[in-house]
């Protein structure tokens, strides 16, 4: 008869063992790299807070884009940390817009500035998130209800930028005048 050699029933478990805690240690070491060099982080949009900005006069060359959120909306943060944290998406609302955050705090303080509330009657807001794109004269030019995807809302802002009239510029002793109506 041949004699064959039989591996033990014992190496086998411990090649295992090694080798799992080899990984485990790796694992480790990665997540602890990770954790002390984080990928770095772009900018998000500098949004004004509505308050602040209705109170503070300002010359308007560009369309606002407010964003009614609150904090207690799930939709609103899933819009915020997925389509308005998209680098094209943010990069068209910095250049071409004036963004403002509206947040509405009915339920943390049980009702909403009164400023809050004429600008959500104005615009006839009754879910969050939405954008209203609004001109200089503070009329409603475009609005997105709900949380759409980064496509959705890359079309809202470049459709709404398309479909305005072109600006004419005139040159009055030496100063740019800006006008966006006809």
């Amino acid at each position: 008869m041949v004699q064959t050699r039989d591996r033990s029933a014992i190496s086998t478990p411990k090649a295992l063992i090694v080798a799992t805690v080899l990984l485990v240690t790796a694992r480790i070491g990665f997540t602890a790299f990770e954790f002390l060099n984080p990928p770095p982080q772009q900018a998000g949009i500098h949004w004004q807070d509505f308050l602040k900005f209705a109170s503070e006069p300002s010359k308007r060359d560009k369309l606002v884009l407010y964003e009614f959120y609150a904090d207690w909306c799930d939709p609103a943060k899933r819009m915020e940390s997925t389509t308005l944290s998209n680098s094209q998406i943010r990069d068209l609302i910095e250049s071409k817009f004036i963004p403002v955050r509206v947040t509405d705090q009915v339920r943390e303080k049980g009702r909403n500035p009164q400023a809050i509330v004429d600008l959500q009657k104005k615009y006839r807001i009754f879910a969050f998130p939405t954008l209203v794109i609004a001109d200089a004269h503070g009329d409603a030019v475009s609005t997105l209800v709900g949380s759409c995807s980064s496509l959705s809302t890359y079309r809202f802002l470049s459709r709404t930028l398309n479909t305005l009239p072109a600006q004419k510029t005139s040159n009055r002793g030496g100063v740019a005048i800006i006008s966006s109506r006809k």
